[in-house]
């Protein structure tokens, strides 16, 4: 995420959620997104205490809806001389 700055201390740990990625504890955080062309500076999200990993809805929103990988339309294999 680009410019991302921390700005406050934690108001409050995740309720029964780990972080994904080290499984550790998330506390909730603001955060100003410098590079963002919304108008929206400031965004509420979660961040590891222990990896920094940082969460908010948009984020888990476009986890969820990642498309899966497409089969098959890697490089073609062509024989090579020696």
């Amino acid at each position: 995420m680009y410019g991302v700055v921390h700005k406050g201390g934690c108001a409050s740990t995740m309720n029964g959620a780990d972080c994904p990625r080290c499984q550790s504890v998330m506390v909730k955080d603001v955060f100003e997104d410098l590079g963002d062309d919304t108008g929206t500076l400031c965004f509420n999200g979660w961040r590891c205490i222990i990896c920094g990993e940082i969460l908010d809805p948009v984020i888990v929103r476009n986890r969820e809806t990642r498309p899966s990988p497409l089969i098959g339309r890697g490089r073609q294999k062509v024989p090579t001389q020696l």
